[in-house]
């Protein structure tokens, strides 16, 4: 998908957006919108998030292999973290 030019917003984003301004779309969002925030959070303020790339991840490909590496291990400490929260 090429990205949009400056200013403008691509056309997927626009669907959403109409289709999360409907009725079925803010009842998805009402219902998910704390794990979304969550997960959100997680992604961005963890040790291991997504704030920023280290400098040897510039280019693309490196870029979305250190983005599954740390999806991978993002997932790993929410399955960690469900499966303490069961033993409790």
């Amino acid at each position: 998908m090429a990205s949009p030019s400056p200013g403008r917003h691509a056309t997927q984003r626009l669907h959403a957006l109409g289709f999360l301004r409907g009725p079925i779309g803010r009842r998805i969002l009402k219902r998910h919108r704390i794990r979304i925030e969550q997960v959100h959070g997680r992604m961005t303020g963890s040790s291991v998030g997504l704030d920023h790339l280290p400098m040897h991840a510039r280019r693309l490909h490196r870029v979305k292999v250190w983005v599954a590496i740390l999806l991978i291990i993002l997932t790993d400490l929410q399955v960690r973290d469900y499966n303490a929260s069961q033993a409790a």
